[in-house]
């Protein structure tokens, strides 16, 4: 990206130069249409460390929207029907009226993943929906999630299905426990949590808004299979990117899917570093509770990364990550490091604590007021 030229600074003045075709550039989202941009943002309140690093990184940076497609992660509809818990014991089948000793429980299901491996599809599998309907689906129908951001650990920068406890009810296929938990969904009484009709009762799943648009009801419409990585869709104190490998993923996230010649942990190593998150501060917004920081998918696609085709060894930075804290102490930003050079770390990593402390002070002085 070409840096902007700055024709005038002080302490109370930038002037930055923009051609109307650089800004229309700017804008697009991944699909190359104009979605917006944040001209104040970026060009008034941005640090200087920001024109530094588009100076010295300028031909290397792309944006995220050019190497990737972000998207929100699935909407269910219907969460108490679709999010399954595996039991630590085994209950009554209501299909088959007995205790299916045979059949996995948490505990059996979690040693397949442990070792990296899927539990056979045809095993039953003990569970509990949200309403407190008690079974068992066969392992094949059932993928696990990534429901909140209390899913992602603050370090490694990764997700396996061995640390997730919530399955979502996708199968392929209706085989006989599958068909009799659907029948059940069609048959129970639902009540109405939206819309002008709130609070009241209806009969059967498939007769919910949310859900009668999917053919069939009960199939989820196009999640975004793994591997991929993964980032919030609102912030607090806490930033970050994870790899996930396993899981499908739920809206209140975003799933990140590389392009054909991106290598997912080389994109991970890229955009987990301070400039970015220095980015996300600049191009969000403060209009959530606690000053939160909103961030659309358009403007994630909009974030400036080191291009992950050209960058090579980057990857193995990936293993040494961890979430990116705005109160923390100290740390370090080994991308930063590696690619730009230590002159340029401590500043980055400093500014972009900056702005986003900046953001939350605000907000606690606005909540004490």
């Amino acid at each position: 990206m070409k840096a902007p030229r700055i024709v005038r600074q002080d302490e109370s003045v930038r002037v930055v130069v923009r051609t109307p075709a650089e800004l229309f550039e700017e804008g697009k989202d991944g699909k190359g249409r104009y979605a917006g941009g944040k001209w104040g943002g970026l060009y008034l309140r941005a640090p200087d460390i920001y024109f530094r690093i588009l100076e010295k990184a300028g031909d290397k940076l792309v944006r995220l929207g050019d190497v990737a497609e972000v998207r929100f992660g699935i909407k269910t509809g219907a969460n108490d029907f679709f999010y399954l818990e595996a039991l630590p014991y085994r209950p009554v089948c209501p299909l088959c009226g007995e205790v299916h000793e045979e059949a996995l429980t948490k505990e059996d299901e979690s040693a397949y993943w442990e070792k990296g491996e899927h539990p056979p599809e045809s095993a039953l599998v003990a569970v509990r929906n949200g309403t407190g309907w008690e079974g068992y689906l066969e392992a094949g129908s059932l993928v696990p999630v990534i429901r909140s951001p209390r899913d992602l650990p603050d370090a490694p920068l990764e997700v396996h299905a061995r640390d997730l406890n919530t399955r979502v009810f996708y199968p392929p296929d209706l085989k006989d426990h599958a068909q009799h938990y659907v029948s059940w969904g069609e048959e129970v009484e639902v009540r109405l949590s939206q819309g002008r009709n709130r609070g009241k009762r209806i009969k059967g799943y498939h007769n919910l808004p949310s859900v009668s648009t999917n053919r069939p009801w009960w199939r989820l419409s196009n999640p975004v299979p793994p591997p991929n990585l993964v980032c919030m869709m609102s912030y607090n104190d806490r930033f970050g990117f994870w790899v996930n490998w396993e899981a499908l993923v739920d809206n209140r996230l975003y799933t990140i899917q590389p392009k054909p010649g991106v290598e997912l942990k080389a994109l991970a190593a890229v955009l987990n570093w301070s400039f970015v998150f220095l980015q996300q501060g600049l191009l969000g917004r403060s209009n959530l509770g606690q000053g939160a920081l909103d961030f659309k998918v358009y403007e994630a696609e909009q974030l400036l990364i080191l291009n992950p085709r050209e960058i090579k060894g980057v990857e193995k930075e990936f293993a040494e990550l961890s979430a990116f804290r705005v109160n923390e102490k100290g740390g370090k930003d080994r991308v930063a490091e590696s690619i730009l050079g230590p002159e340029f770390e401590k500043e980055l990593l400093r500014a972009a604590k900056e702005v986003h402390l900046e953001r939350l002070n605000r907000a606690a002085s606005l909540q004490g007021s």
